[in-house]
């Protein structure tokens, strides 16, 4: 088995003239495709036929074949979509994407967010669609979303307006940050894409923070100010800063009400990329520009050197 893949590594590479360090991509694709030929021990049936019970061929493209990365979406309505790529070599990620569908269902189980219908049962509000999006967090957990298709509900005249904290409000809590603790929070959980889940969410929120002695802010209505604590609330996710016996106090509450995770000291906030060092506070956005150039097609460009001055 082992010369098998290594003469079909060979060959691949060799026939799509690519470098000899994706010898690694190309065994990979050759072992998936071996498992999925007949083979004269199992009578013709090929491996991932008896493992999975199916074998899909419907998909698999050659080793070195030209294929397009979809990029969308893209800030004007005329910008290329897709960008040519090479592929080489195929994703399995069942088992992974199963676990994140069960953890999503399971939080939605938990805090009752859904509840089941019989079929034909006659209700007062057109039912719409839901989807599910995967993604890779950057620290490689697979993520699964269950999303609601907004876009079939019924119009109405009801306003769907939820604010968002403003810039200039996180900047400001985050020069507290030498001052006093801070937490980063995220909070469970709201069905994504419905048109009034961000309003409904944003009322429960300043509901809740009232309960317990906060006021929301007149000059931003996502900025909420206790007893030495302050809390900025940016769609699902909540910077916290403070005394620290106030600020575990106020996460704990958070955990009973909605189920929060606390996710330690904040290194990353809306792009930020926030760190410590020498007792400073130092505040970087290399990762989000880096996205902005590859969106627009330009980290080819030459780099050139622009000295700013206060």
């Amino acid at each position: 088995m082992n010369r098998t893949l290594i003469d079909k590594v060979r060959s691949k590479l060799a026939e799509a003239n690519l470098p000899k360090y994706l010898w690694g991509e190309a065994i990979y694709c050759s072992a998936y495709e071996l498992n999925r030929s007949p083979t004269s021990a199992n009578k013709g049936i090929p491996p991932a036929g008896i493992r999975y019970k199916r074998n899909d061929l419907s998909k698999p493209k050659g080793f070195g074949s030209r294929v397009w990365r979809l990029t969308i979406p893209q800030p004007r309505k005329l910008d290329i979509r897709s960008k040519s790529t090479i592929m080489v070599g195929y994703t399995i990620r069942q088992k992974e994407k199963k676990e994140a569908i069960d953890k999503e269902i399971r939080s939605h189980e938990e805090l009752k967010t859904l509840s089941s219908i019989k079929l034909g049962e006659k209700l007062n509000i057109k039912p719409i669609d839901a989807k599910w999006i995967f993604r890779t967090k950057e620290d490689g957990t697979k993520k699964a979303r269950l999303v609601a298709k907004g876009f079939q509900m019924e119009e109405t005249s009801d306003i769907m307006y939820a604010p968002v904290a403003i810039m200039s409000t996180i900047r400001m809590l985050l020069s507290r940050v030498k001052q006093e603790n801070e937490k980063k929070i995220k909070l469970n959980k709201a069905l994504y894409e419905l048109r009034e889940s961000p309003k409904s969410w944003n009322n429960k929120f300043k509901e809740i923070t009232t309960e317990y002695h906060f006021t929301r802010s007149l000059n931003d209505s996502c900025l909420y100010i206790g007893d030495n604590t302050w809390i900025v609330l940016y769609l699902d996710d909540l910077l916290i800063t403070g005394k620290r016996d106030n600020i575990d106090k106020v996460i704990e509450m958070f955990k009973q009400e909605f189920n929060a995770k606390d996710l330690g000291k904040v290194t990353n906030f809306l792009g930020m990329e926030i760190s410590r060092e020498s007792g400073k506070l130092m505040i970087k956005q290399t990762k989000f520009i880096n996205k902005i150039l590859e969106k627009s097609y330009i980290t080819e460009c030459k780099k050139k050197v622009v000295h700013l001055w206060n």
